[in-house]
């Protein structure tokens, strides 16, 4: 009987200390956190040390049906040697993109990402369905 009152009182112990323990405030955070405050995206892209500097640097997604080619996602390149675009994305939606280095799509953005320098930093990755991944940003 003394083990069971021992063992009890062990039990009731623990629960008060972990209960003390879990009193640490914890707050997630809120998907807004994760978004993007406005479809008008400004682009900086800088390559990271030892990195190849590209002469041309393009983004395409989802937004622009993929179109490598489209004027308005060439990046211009800027004298400190990073490269810049505004891009306008639609609101409420997730946008999966991608980078285009003079004329090649980049295969994996997770690993181009730890890579280089990239601004606003994307939200996740996604995988393309050809073996590699996709950026993704959330628009609010």
């Amino acid at each position: 009987m003394k083990s069971l009152k021992a063992a009890a009182v062990l039990i009731i112990v623990l629960s008060a200390f972990v209960l003390a323990a879990g009193k640490t405030e914890y707050k997630p955070k809120k998907r807004s956190q994760f978004e993007l405050k406005s479809p008008v995206v400004d682009i900086y892209f800088k390559p990271g040390e030892g990195q190849p500097i590209p002469e041309t640097v393009s983004i395409a997604g989802d937004y622009n049906g993929w179109e490598a080619g489209d004027p308005e996602g060439k990046l211009a390149k800027q004298s400190d040697g990073s490269y810049k675009v505004t891009i306008k994305l639609l609101p409420g939606c997730t946008h999966h993109f991608k980078f285009i280095l003079d004329g090649g799509w980049v295969d994996n953005m997770e690993t181009f990402v730890k890579q280089n320098v990239l601004k606003p930093a994307p939200h996740g990755f996604d995988a393309d369905g050809f073996g590699g991944k996709t950026a993704v940003y959330i628009v609010k």
